[in-house]
């Protein structure tokens, strides 16, 4: 594989460990004491993107904006002088800098949903010196079709069988890989929790300056959310 052919992946593994953080919730869902995503509660309003012939290996679907009991929190930082990114995967979220925003807003056509969240202290004092946002990533990405078992790695270890059937049809169709690699930024249904992005969505986050992006080495143990491809 070539490497501008390459697609990044991203998670925080560890964001809990680095911050000991909690979450308050600053919205009540009005039907609901179960604060989290449900499973299909964003698929099943899906909409596709772009229509294309029925035999094409991949699906671009929009998913829709989340109600203010997802998007309105705030996070208490119990970790003592925490080290702040500009980027982590927060669940089925991520949270971002103003920097890592723009760069998304200039580069990706697709609006994403964005709401402003305090990253605090014990002491109710702001731990950041810029504006943060929660946000959710509205692009998501299904592909057809089925394809063989990946062989095992410690990469492979990591993913959920949705994303193991992803990397195996990235490598045993080109189509795919072809149609996937300039998408700017994209999630998997069901399993939301990694990020895929473009090499030059990457690029161009790194040329910002936005921090907690270094590449996956197997041997250190990284902070903020470490890159890997696929």
């Amino acid at each position: 594989m070539e490497q501008y052919q390459r697609i990044a992946r991203l998670q925080s593994p560890g964001l809990y460990q680095e911050w000991n953080y909690e979450e308050i919730r600053l919205v009540k869902n009005p039907d609901l004491d179960i604060p989290m995503i449900q499973p299909y509660e964003l698929e099943s309003r899906f909409v596709t993107i772009n229509d294309r012939e029925s035999e094409a290996p991949t699906k671009e679907l929009l998913a829709p904006d989340l109600g203010d009991w997802h998007m309105k929190i705030k996070l208490i930082i119990k970790k003592k002088n925490p080290v702040v990114f500009d980027f982590y995967q927060y669940g089925d979220f991520l949270i971002v800098s103003s920097k890592v925003k723009k760069v998304f807003e200039d580069e990706d056509p697709l609006s994403h949903q964005y709401s402003p969240i305090e990253l605090l202290d014990k002491k109710g004092n702001s731990i950041v010196d810029m504006q943060y946002y929660l946000m959710s990533v509205k692009r998501y990405v299904e592909v057809v079709g089925e394809y063989p078992e990946m062989p095992n790695d410690k990469l492979i270890s990591q993913m959920s069988k949705r994303e193991r059937k992803v990397r195996s049809a990235l490598v045993n169709n080109p189509e795919v890989r072809g149609e996937l690699v300039d998408f700017p930024l994209w999630k998997l249904p069901i399993e939301r929790m990694t990020i895929f992005m473009s090499l030059k969505m990457l690029q161009a986050l790194r040329r910002a300056g936005c921090t907690g992006l270094n590449d996956y080495k197997v041997e250190e143990r990284h902070k903020g959310s470490p890159v890997s491809y696929v």
